[in-house]
């Protein structure tokens, strides 16, 4: 149901997304939050799930052609940081290493929201091939229950 729900989500978002192909994503590397994950292995964003991620940065490097993701997964009750870089592919789409591989496709993109779909080949070929798909906002400080976490980046 849930995926459902997101997908509806995506296609009125990119249903309502203005092509601007002059704008780099390099403009929207900074500091996000996670505001919703949606998987079709549901156990793979459960409590203590790889994907069950708390993104803090982001960086778009757009003349290198790569992204580098900061997050933090919770891994046996301890929250445990992480960084990946993938590597620019086509148009909006990056390839990376993380729990096997990952085709990352930036949906939608604004200045204060960030719509992403993944597809991950597992690294354990358990699952096959999972459909992740996440919504990030801007965070303009870090707050709640994971501002510490979010701390460690920005010092």
């Amino acid at each position: 149901m849930k995926v459902l729900v997101l997908s509806l989500l995506l296609g009125l978002v990119c249903d309502a997304q203005e092509a601007d192909d002059q704008k780099g994503l390099s403009q929207l590397s900074g500091k996000w939050r996670t505001v919703y994950i949606a998987s079709t292995s549901p156990e793979k964003i459960a409590e203590n799930g790889p994907f069950r991620a708390y993104l803090c940065y982001l960086v778009f490097d757009d003349e290198q052609g790569t992204v580098d993701f900061y997050f933090y997964v919770k891994l046996n009750g301890e929250w445990v940081a992480k960084h990946v870089t993938g590597t620019k592919k086509e148009n909006n789409t990056y390839v990376v290493e993380y729990e096997g591989e990952n085709k990352l496709e930036v949906i939608y993109a604004s200045d204060t929201v960030l719509v992403i779909s993944v597809v991950n080949k597992d690294k354990n070929r358990k699952c096959g091939e999972i459909q992740l798909a996440g919504i990030f906002e801007i965070s303009l400080s870090c707050k709640g229950q994971n501002s510490a976490l979010c701390m460690v980046f920005f010092s």
